[in-house]
């Protein structure tokens, strides 16, 4: 985790060489940086990103031109949070996230309510240790679930 402000930096690297050359970098508030995830929001074929940190919260930072992103926040509150997947867990068409937390060994699902908005559930994974979360749609009934590997203790 890092602690302080913080700030995107985008590199595009050369297919060729490997080499890295900054494209990118701006401030966009403060806190510790648990997570980040790329995502079409709006559905618009423009990629946009979803921070999560400690104080902010569960961040969009939509690009709203090339290398231009507007901050708003999808979901208030303090989570240490590892990992995002996102998903359609509510068949919305909306996108949703799963949230997870090496620290605790718990999770958390935020998915979007009919009106739009969104909502937090806990979900407890008790006596695992978890290390990966992916979302996927293993058993083809056109519902994704949730897919984690676990270390259970002896």
């Amino acid at each position: 985790m890092v602690v302080g402000t913080y700030g995107l930096e985008i590199y595009q690297i050369d297919p060729i060489s490997l080499e890295l050359t900054e494209i990118y970098s701006g401030d966009f508030g403060s806190g510790e940086i648990g997570a980040l995830a790329t995502l079409d929001f709006r559905n618009d074929g423009t990629l946009d990103l979803v921070i999560k940190t400690e104080s902010d919260g569960l961040t969009l930072l939509e690009q709203t031109a090339p290398l231009t992103f507007e901050s708003s926040i999808i979901l208030d509150g303090a989570y240490d949070t590892d990992r995002i997947t996102i998903a359609n867990l509510t068949d919305d068409d909306m996108h949703d996230f799963v949230l997870y937390s090496n620290d605790d060994n718990r999770g958390k699902v935020i998915v979007s309510d009919p009106s739009g908005e969104y909502i937090e559930e806990s979900v407890t994974m008790d006596g695992v240790t978890n290390s990966l979360t992916l979302v996927g749609d293993l058993n083809e009934d056109d519902k994704e679930e949730i897919i984690t590997d676990g270390l259970y203790p002896a």
